[in-house]
Formats: structure tokens, C-alpha cells, sequence
């Protein structure tokens, strides 16, 4: 609740969060982190507010549909989990906030094909592990994916990161490799540690699409184990990080972890 109240947001949230946290069907961790989105977007929307994101535009519940591609999960389990995530927060909305499943269903839908994993890593006393998923409505939702990135999501950057308890985390991307004039850039949906079978499949159950990345369009294994090869070798080695973050060129044989901000030596 004080939380709530910090970010400005008024008695309906705080009910319908009180709801929530009440509600046994609520199985997980993943659905109640979806089932909150979807109660504060929804807030949101009831009381008209919107987050003025400067040149990304003004972000709110109209954007997510006017903006944000989104494509039902291909498997009829993942469909259900998203009507059953849908069906939760409408039932802990008072009924001035509520809007049809099917609209719900949709935009948790576009929700869940925009994620990113941040952390709380830079605000005091917080530890720099995956505390959420969230979706950004602005220039982080506008890049398409290869299964050979060259940029990165940077959850960690002491240079954006909050400095004191309570301030809220920024976040950015950084890029993995130098970049053409011209070259589009691109983020990986997935880890990059698959198989090229197994990450067809993913792409195509949660994303809709065929890879054509030019990883997944090569035929020479030899040539697959490099581009793995090479991602790894950016891969958070920290005892005690992550150790599935990507790294971010600081210094000369030094990386940042993008995920949990430790700096280490890429393994040789």
C-alpha cells in the first residue's frame, strides 16, 4: 500500500492489490506478477492517468494497444493462463475499472511479448537479482530480435541506476559489438543458449514468427557452436552473480554484468 501511495495512486489500487493477495487461485509468482500489471494498468486507465515519457511520446493504457504488437501463446495452456491471469484482476477491480476479458486478454497478450527483465540493482540495500518483468511502452518495444544480438537490455548500469532507496531504476541498452551506420539493431527474445530447434520453437509459440536471423538461416553446425561460442563468452562469470547476464565492455578484458552489475574477466 505504500507503495501505491508513493507513485501517486489512489484507493482502487490499493483494494484490488488487497484482492489479489487474497485470491488462492493465483497459483504462481508469473501470474501474480501479470495479474498486478494488469490491475495497475488498469488504475491507471480509470483514473486517466498517463506518464508524459518525453520523446517516446506519452505513455498509457491507449498505447499499449495503439503501439505495442502483441500474439496469442500457440499452446492452448498458455492461451488459458492468460484468460485465467485476465480473469483475476477483473475480479479484484471495482467495476469502474473494468473492461471486457477479451480487451484484457489482448493487451496482456502484447504485454507478455514486450517483456524485459529489470532489477532493483543500484537502490540501496537491494539486491541486483531479477525482481520483475515489465513491458515498456517507447523506444524499447520497437526492436525486432536475432538470435545473434547486437545490442542488450541493461538492467545495472551505475550510470543510470538509483543511488538512494526509493529512487526509481532506469534502464537502457547497450550495444554487444560496433554497430555499421545503417545496421538495424537488434535484441534476442531468448537467452541465445538454445538449439536452433529449441529456439524455433520458442519463438514461434510466444512470438509467432520464424527466426531469419543470419544464425538461424546458417546450415554448418560448425558455425552455429561459433555464434554460441561467442555469447557465452559474455556471460556473467561472478561467483555470486547471475551467471546469465551478458557482459558490457568496460575496460580492456573487463565486462560489466548487464544483469546483476558484477565486474568480471569473460571466460577465454
Amino acid at each position: 500500500e505504500a507503495a501505491v501511495r508513493a507513485r501517486g495512486h489512489d484507493e482502487c489500487e490499493c483494494e484490488a492489490l488487497a484482492a489479489v493477495a487474497a485470491d488462492a487461485s493465483i497459483e504462481d509468482d508469473e501470474m501474480y506478477e501479470q495479474v498486478v500489471q494488469a490491475v495497475r494498468i488498469l488504475c491507471d486507465r480509470a483514473a486517466g492517468r498517463t506518464v508524459d515519457a518525453g520523446p517516446a511520446g506519452v505513455v498509457g493504457f491507449a498505447s499499449y494497444a495503439a503501439r505495442l504488437v502483441g500474439h496469442p501463446p500457440g499452446s492452448d495452456a498458455a492461451r488459458q493462463a492468460l484468460r485465467a491471469s485476465a480473469a483475476a484482476a477483473l475480479r479484484a477491480l471495482p467495476e469502474r475499472a473494468r473492461v471486457p476479458p477479451a480487451e484484457l486478454t489482448r493487451l496482456l497478450e502484447r504485454h507478455s511479448c514486450n517483456l524485459y527483465g529489470v532489477t532493483l540493482h543500484g537502490v540501496r540495500g537491494q539486491p541486483g537479482s531479477d525482481t520483475a518483468s515489465a513491458s515498456f511502452v517507447g523506444f524499447l518495444h520497437l526492436f525486432n530480435h536475432a538470435c545473434n544480438p547486437n545490442i542488450v537490455f541493461d538492467a545495472a548500469s551505475p550510470l543510470h541506476g538509483a543511488t538512494d532507496k526509493g529512487d526509481p531504476p532506469c534502464y537502457g541498452l547497450y550495444t554487444l559489438e560496433r554497430v555499421r551506420p545503417g545496421q538495424e539493431l537488434r535484441l534476442a527474445y531468448l537467452s541465445g543458449r538454445e538449439g536452433p530447434g529449441l529456439r524455433r520453437e520458442h519463438l514461434r509459440e510466444w512470438y509467432g514468427f520464424d527466426c531469419t536471423c543470419e544464425r538461424c538461416e546458417c546450415d554448418d553446425p560448425c558455425e552455429e557452436l561459433a555464434f554460441a561460442e561467442a555469447l557465452d563468452a559474455l556471460r556473467c562469470t561472478a561467483d555470486d552473480g547471475c551467471c546469465s547476464g551478458l557482459g558490457v565492455q568496460l575496460a580492456e578484458g573487463e565486462l560489466r554484468c548487464v544483469s546483476c552489475a558484477e565486474i568480471f574477466e569473460p571466460d577465454s
